[in-house]
């Protein structure tokens, strides 16, 4: 929430959505559970979350990270027909390193993918406000303006830029 407890939204340029991160911190973490798949890592975000783990780097690389093919990913643990994100906190019900998550995980729900397909995107994240007109109104109707008549652009993968809003 922001000073004047309006909920800020997250746009993206060809999204058919808006993006509520507050719905973050009751979800129980669906964006780390589901379908198997990757998050890919830089070495960067590796060093970055070993230091959020409080762990070396080479120990980390061993317990969460897995190889695929030139690349890096962290790993995950199948959980019945459920995979988890090896970094996904059960207890707590959301990321364990949340503030040092890497790209990948800090642009959802603004992937590719999605943006065909905001049917999924909604079914998959409480944070996701279809509009009716994109890049016009929240899930009110309600038009958008940028926070401080500016919006505050942020580069996620794909070097798409993701705009906070608040409603008017």
């Amino acid at each position: 929430m922001n000073p004047m407890n309006q909920p800020i939204v997250l746009t993206c340029d060809g999204f058919p959505f808006v993006f509520n991160p507050s719905a973050c911190d009751t979800c129980g973490g669906y964006c780390c559970n589901g379908e198997s798949g990757n998050i890919w890592v830089t070495r960067r975000e590796i060093v970055a979350l070993a230091e959020a783990m409080g762990m070396d780097v080479p120990s980390f690389v061993d317990r969460y990270l897995k190889k695929v093919g030139y690349r890096t990913s962290i790993g995950e643990r199948c959980e019945g027909d459920n995979y988890a994100c090896l970094l996904f906190d059960r207890k707590k019900g959301g990321c364990s390193v949340y503030g040092a998550r890497p790209a990948q995980c800090r642009s959802f729900p603004f992937w590719d993918y999605f943006k065909e397909r905001p049917d999924e995107a909604e079914a998959e994240c409480p944070g996701v406000i279809r509009l009716k007109n994109p890049g016009d109104t929240d899930e009110k109707g309600e038009r958008l303006r940028q926070r401080d008549g500016e919006g505050d652009d942020m580069k996620f993968p794909g070097d798409f830029p993701c705009t906070a809003h608040l409603p008017i």
